[in-house]
């Protein structure tokens, strides 16, 4: 008797790989994770072999592409929440801006200068990083004094 052939199931879509793992909550209109997330909180989903953050791709399907140098930025600020209507395609510089990170919350740089308009330095290819304007100038007159003294050093 001839072997019969083992028929193969129709490849999972990735739309369909995502909404296995959501879960709707009636009290929220978040879509919640229910599986794999990184240790920051972001959802993965694995996909023909590879893990891929799931939030980005649910806003390649229902939305679109996302532009070139943009960033996926959560609304609802629930990094496990992949609806595509909490999120948005913004620079990193304004994902920077609208989040909760440690050192958005600093008043103060490390040596105590207030971040004050006329004393934040805004530095990075984005313009993303803050950066006290006196702690700077201090650096770049310790950089030029040892400059000085290692040509002096090397003339005698």
């Amino acid at each position: 008797m001839p072997k019969r052939k083992a028929e193969k199931k129709p490849a999972e879509s990735l739309e369909d790989r995502i909404m296995r793992h959501v879960t709707l909550i009636p009290e929220s209109t978040c879509w919640y994770w229910t599986s794999a997330l990184l240790p920051t909180g972001y959802s993965i989903v694995y996909y023909k072999g590879k893990s891929r953050i799931a939030h980005r791709d649910s806003y390649k399907i229902f939305v679109g592409e996302i532009p070139f140098g943009f960033e996926i930025d959560h609304l609802c600020r629930n990094r496990g929440c992949v609806n595509p209507k909490h999120l948005e395609a913004v620079s990193h510089k304004e994902n920077m801006r609208r989040g909760e990170s440690a050192n958005r919350k600093k008043t103060h740089c490390s040596k105590g200068h207030e971040f004050s308009t006329e004393n934040t330095y805004w530095s990075g290819p984005s313009k993303a990083v803050r950066l006290c304007k006196i702690c700077c100038m201090e650096n770049q007159r310790k950089r030029r004094k040892r400059r000085r003294n290692t040509i002096a050093s090397a003339a005698s």
